[in-house]
């Protein structure tokens, strides 16, 4: 199975602070891992309400316990009481492959058995207290001091934080086809299908160094200086020359006047 990895950018007070990098195990919790990425990138849409978007861009980290995680993913209503997965309002736990059993682990909050929805947790110690209850799926493989930034932010007596703690962008890493290269964005990798897709430019139509456009100019160099060769030559058949441009359509000559238009053209007094 491909190996899955989604970003989480942070930022507090709107205030950039770091990228956290999530290796997704696809393999032990795949719907989970589907359902994480989905939200990540946002690519499924609105609830069936039309009320939230199911995506995590703009959710904030609604709950810090020192000690132990911080939690978010609340899509719905952004304090904890909500939350919207893409296959509805809840779905169902897949086996707990993995243990609690240290700090920058991935897991899914709920409200009991098979309550799974949209929020999840980042420990930020071992919590052998969530074996058996909540599904890890997933570990922080960059941006660790990012969960540290988050955890010692101040918070109040019910566990939210005094700063505003937001998921200012997220979505999917997808490796390049060359090995041992950097990972890119799935925004970043559209922006470049877009580019790759994109038609070539028009060659500017007031271009003239191309070859065949210098094989026009010479044929047309070389008809010019041959019409004007025969214009020069050109003469009537007096022996006159033509001048003027442009071939010799027709030659006016005046024609003798018909007897019968002499019989009926008026007699000048001069003549009587």
């Amino acid at each position: 199975m491909v190996e899955k990895r989604v970003f989480l950018d942070i930022s507090i007070d709107e205030n950039p602070v770091g990228r956290i990098e999530i290796k997704l195990f696809t393999e032990d919790a795949p719907k989970t891992c589907e359902n994480f990425r989905a939200l990540c990138t946002g690519e499924v849409g609105m609830t069936p309400n039309n009320k939230s978007r199911l995506h995590y861009k703009g959710n904030e980290f609604h709950r810090i316990v020192k000690n132990f995680m911080i939690q978010g993913g609340d899509i719905t209503e952004g304090d904890g009481r909500g939350g919207y997965s893409i296959y509805g309002r809840y779905f169902d736990d897949e086996k707990f492959a993995h243990r609690h059993s240290k700090p920058y682990l991935l897991s899914m909050a709920n409200k009991g058995p098979n309550s799974n929805s949209s929020q999840f947790f980042i420990t930020t110690a071992p919590a052998p207290h969530c074996n058996g209850k909540h599904v890890v799926f997933g570990e922080v493989i960059r941006g660790q001091n990012v969960v540290d930034i988050i955890d010692n932010i101040e918070v109040d007596s019910a566990s939210k934080p005094t700063g505003c703690v937001t998921i200012s962008n997220c979505g999917e890493l997808v490796k390049k086809k060359k090995s041992g290269q950097i990972e890119k964005t799935v925004a970043e990798k559209c922006a470049k299908e877009d580019q790759n897709q994109a038609p070539e430019g028009p060659k500017s139509w007031l271009y003239r160094q191309d070859e065949r456009n210098d094989d026009n100019d010479n044929g047309r160099k070389r008809r010019r200086s041959t019409n004007r060769e025969k214009a020069d030559e050109r003469k009537d058949d007096r022996g006159i020359c033509i001048r003027g441009r442009g071939a010799v359509r027709y030659a006016r000559k005046r024609s003798l006047t018909p007897d019968h238009w002499r019989q009926n053209a008026p007699i000048k007094l001069s003549k009587i």
